[in-house]
């Protein structure tokens, strides 16, 4: 899957029930928060994210993010739980 951040965008806190990602960053950079720990993701740098482990992408820079996400199964939309 291919994404795109623009700047002040993010993709909102949330977990995966079962399934399993690796997000690679392409160009921009972001913050990764996991379990509520920020981590610098910039071009070339690459995530892991375990089945249940909280997660969200923030673009606090001027420019836009781009990403890619690799993920096994069941589809995203299917295994997507939002954290409010």
């Amino acid at each position: 899957m291919f994404g795109l951040l623009v700047p002040g965008s993010q993709v909102p806190d949330h977990y995966h029930k079962e399934r399993e990602s690796v997000i690679i960053a392409i160009s921009g950079e972001a913050i990764e928060v996991v379990d509520g720990k920020e981590f610098p993701f910039k071009a070339g740098h690459i995530f892991y994210i375990s089945a249940g482990e909280k997660h969200m992408t923030l673009n606090r820079s001027q420019e836009d993010f781009r990403y890619l996400e690799f993920f096994t199964s069941p589809p995203v939309s299917a295994d997507f739980v939002e954290v409010k």
